[in-house]
């Protein structure tokens, strides 16, 4: 099959290989049903779960756990720039 991409000619060639098991036959098995959802609290799904409808702190996302980086000083941030900055203007070898 002949087709164009951007105005050149593209040859497309689709491979297959009889030779080896289906696909369906290579898959494991489909995993069972899941068990039927609850039906939710009227005050939304916040407090059902005890999220922020109900007066605790809705917990999404946020920070893996681990230890923090001590905030930078101004000085070492200065440092950081001037650096950046130099590095930028000299010319590469």
């Amino acid at each position: 099959m002949r087709t164009q991409l951007i105005g050149r000619p593209l040859k497309i060639e689709v491979v297959i290989d009889f030779s080896t098991a289906p696909l369906a036959s290579r898959l494991a098995p489909a995993a069972p049903a899941a068990p039927a959802a609850r039906p939710r609290a009227a005050a939304g799904a916040g407090a059902a779960r005890g999220g922020a409808a109900r007066g605790g702190k809705a917990k999404r996302g946020g920070k893996r756990g681990g230890a923090e980086r001590p905030a930078k000083t101004q000085e070492e941030l200065d440092k950081e720039m001037t650096d950046y900055v130099n590095a930028s203007t000299t010319p590469a070898a």
